[in-house]
């Protein structure tokens, strides 16, 4: 069963509650209402394994004294999985805290061990405080798929900028040996065009093609000069 509050917020989280008595999670439930956030129950360690797997839960709340499974070995299967590895883990006991349970408490990962009847104001200030450091995680972990998609966007940007730098430096490298290699037969078309205009017995007719092809040679030897110009 899953109590959910009116006024929940956007930083709210759940919590799962672990007791097999339905009367103390009807309290836990009136305890952190006020909180905002949504509290899931279950009755059994068995149930709180269910629970663990389906979702996740920023605080788990676990009864020390449950038939069958107890609160110890509940919380020690709980740890074996990494979804709930690093998820807080408060022990709550009807009995009086001694030394020796509080050790075993910590021995299999929970965080703080309270004994009923707790302090309900301290027990929304611990739930509270472990909620936000909960949601800052959350945060911190966006912020860094954010930053590596960034980085993974930049590295593509700069690649493709120098493969176009690259494909530039090519296209220049080729424009400037194209020239260079045009520019000799370039000179000797010019140049035997001009010997024909000396010529005595050549036909008008040849003077004007003759003529003709000095100019024309003279405009591509312009261009091929622009086009080295450019490409330096």
């Amino acid at each position: 069963m899953t109590w959910d509050t009116a006024d929940a917020s956007p930083s709210s989280a759940s919590i799962l509650a672990v007791d097999d008595n339905p009367s103390n999670l009807t309290t836990l439930h009136a305890v952190l209402q006020p909180l905002g956030h949504s509290l899931v129950q279950a009755r059994s360690g068995e149930e709180a394994l269910r629970r663990a797997m389906e979702q996740e839960f920023a605080v788990i709340l676990v009864d020390v004294q449950m038939p069958g499974m107890d609160g110890y070995a509940t919380v020690e299967l709980l740890r074996e999985h990494p979804k709930v590895q690093n998820t807080p883990i408060v022990f709550l006991s009807a009995h009086h805290q001694d030394l020796t349970d509080a050790e075993k408490g910590y021995a299999v990962g929970a965080i703080a061990y309270l004994t009923t009847p707790y302090n309900p104001d301290l027990l929304r200030a611990k739930v509270s405080s472990l909620v936000a450091h909960y949601n800052r995680g959350i945060e911190l972990k966006q912020q860094a798929q954010i930053i590596a998609q960034k980085e993974v966007e930049a590295a593509h940007a700069k690649l493709a900028a120098e493969r176009a730098e690259e494909a530039s430096r090519l296209k220049d490298k080729y424009i400037a040996i194209l020239g260079h290699d045009l520019r000799s037969p370039l000179t000797a078309i010019a140049g035997t065009a001009r010997l024909m205009l000396r010529a005595q017995d050549l036909s008008e007719a040849h003077q004007k093609s003759a003529a003709r092809i000095v100019r024309a040679s003279d405009r591509m030897t312009r261009m091929i000069e622009d086009v080295l110009d450019f490409t330096r």
